[in-house]
């Protein structure tokens, strides 16, 4: 079953992987950061807060593909992860920013065997998240390095096909919050808590599972360096943890997400409530406004993914993005770090993602687009 293999590649106690798998290959090839860190294509994503700063690139409108193969070691064509995503911020900034993406895995065919051996027919997994983001701000009463963001999501997860030839589907619904402080040397404070909504279930209504409620945190730092009229580079990164809260009793009733943040933490120990927070890093060095090369590490205990990853990106005439990353993870990979016995699991290695974004969609084009590598303050 290829999508028992992929849930295993992002460990956890909750439904509905596509709310936990991130996009945008410049901020995967930083080890899946974004939370204070700005990304034209995946911002909503991780903090919806981050809709809220005027950003050039969303002004009069954005719009961003992505895509990404998985488990390449299984080299099966219809295990993939694709996303649409589109970002508006209108010439006045005090009506702040807004958002939508289409997130899609797509987990291969199954086919159900009962114990006694029946067969159903094969049906195609799959699951989509659709979401709605507004940043907002309070600027004009006094918060002037204050964000605030909210999104809301509608869940389809097609995972289970059936005897009957039908298929399982499951529904639900979604909150996200995100709030970032901007200091005015170029340091970003982010928080976000993601998924905040009802169980989901499949065939069985009394047998409900959680989504994945996850809290992150994070400390970026963003700046770009003059040198003269021509000549200018740009550094940022960003230090993220995050952890998810799930949490369910002896009979598998989950509790409520706003409840699990207690009931997840009490049943650990203390060891293993700081293994289950996942580390991300990552950084990217700009030239000329034109080339990107970045970097990152994602560790992650519980889900025994210690990856390291890697890629570039390229900016044309201030209206085209395109971006590569790559995971490198063989198995055994970080083996003895941080106090794991087994390094990564694999499943992962040479997992590739490439991203294209058109920014400042409908913005009309003027002779800075011309000479896009010059600095400007």
């Amino acid at each position: 079953m290829y999508v028992i293999s992929l849930c295993a590649s992002q460990v956890g106690k909750s439904a509905v992987i596509t709310l936990v798998f991130p996009f945008s290959a410049r901020s995967t090839s930083m080890g899946e950061i974004g939370v204070a860190l700005p990304d034209n294509q995946a911002a909503a994503f991780y903090n919806p807060a981050i809709i809220a700063i005027p950003n050039k690139a969303w002004n009069r409108g954005s719009i961003g593909t992505f895509y990404e193969t998985l488990l390449p070691e299984f080299n099966i064509r219809d295990l993939y992860h694709t996303t649409l995503s589109v970002a508006y911020q209108p010439d006045n900034e005090f009506f702040g920013g807004f958002s939508f993406f289409f997130n899609h895995i797509s987990m291969g065919e199954n086919q159900v065997v009962d114990a006694f051996g029946r067969t159903g027919e094969t049906k195609k997994s799959y699951e989509n998240v659709y979401a709605l983001t507004y940043g907002f701000h309070f600027r004009e009463s006094g918060l002037v390095h204050s964000n605030f963001g909210i999104s809301t999501k509608y869940i389809f997860s097609a995972f289970a096909p059936q005897l009957d030839g039908g298929q399982s589907a499951g529904h639900a619904f979604a909150i996200d919050f995100g709030y970032i402080y901007n200091f005015e040397n170029g340091l970003k404070l982010g928080y976000s808590s993601l998924n905040m909504g009802s169980n989901i279930f499949y065939a069985d209504r009394s047998n409900p599972e959680p989504l994945p409620f996850t809290m992150n945190l994070a400390v970026a730092f963003d700046k770009q360096i003059f040198f003269d009229s021509i000549l200018n580079i740009s550094l940022a990164t960003e230090l993220r943890v995050n952890r998810e809260f799930v949490y369910s009793d002896s009979n598998g009733n989950p509790d409520p997400f706003y409840k699990a943040i207690f009931t997840d933490v009490k049943e650990d120990s203390f060891k293993k409530d700081i293994n289950e927070c996942e580390l991300h890093w990552g950084i990217e060095l700009g030239f000329m406004n034109t080339g990107y090369f970045r970097f990152g590490l994602l560790l992650d205990y519980t889900g025994v993914r210690y990856e390291s990853n890697y890629g570039f990106g390229v900016n044309i005439l201030n209206h085209f993005n395109l971006d590569f990353g790559r995971i490198r993870s063989p198995e055994g990979f970080m083996k003895g770090a941080f106090g794991n016995k087994y390094g990564s699991s694999g499943v992962r290695d040479r997992q590739t993602r490439i991203s294209f974004t058109y920014i400042s969609a409908i913005r009309p084009w003027n002779d800075d687009d011309l000479t896009w590598w010059r600095s400007k303050r």
